[in-house]
């Protein structure tokens, strides 16, 4: 299986003391969630944070649509932006002044562009991608700790 992590699930993996050798599949990640992370507050929870993403043995992509003041160049596509601006416009609507929109669309279009499983526990994120296609595999962080035990 072939997971993509939203930031949020690091915290959760930090804060549920999960060991990441128990982890199975393979992971991508975009810069998104290393930036985010970097953009911790509090200094000890961000080396933590660093420090668990690091223990996670990833292949980092480019995201499929690249987007001004957000992504870093070399790290993100050029596209027709169809996708990402649909997800972007749903997340907009549930989460008017939520700031991490763009981060989340983009995560997101990566994970469902490549045929990964996204993991996450934004809500919101989760019904955006399920509402533009609900064949696609969107988990929330319990999900995913059920499937590495049964994997």
């Amino acid at each position: 299986m072939k997971f993509m992590l939203d930031t949020n699930v690091y915290n959760k993996l930090l804060d549920n003391e999960i060991c990441i050798n128990g982890l199975k599949g393979e992971f991508f990640t975009t810069h998104i969630p290393k930036d985010e992370l970097n953009d911790t507050q509090k200094e000890e929870r961000r080396k933590q944070l660093e420090a668990k993403f690091k223990e996670i043995s990833h292949r980092e992509l480019p995201t499929e649509s690249l987007v001004w003041g957000t992504s870093k160049w070399g790290k993100a596509k050029f596209s027709d932006g169809k996708f990402y601006k649909k997800l972007l416009n749903l997340l907009e609507r549930a989460k008017p002044k939520d700031r991490g929109n763009i981060k989340d669309a983009l995560i997101a279009e990566t994970a469902v562009k490549n045929s990964f499983i996204l993991v996450t526990n934004d809500v919101a994120l989760q019904e955006a991608v399920k509402e533009i296609d609900p064949n696609f595999q969107v988990i929330d962080f319990t999900k995913f700790i059920e499937v590495m035990k049964n994997a």
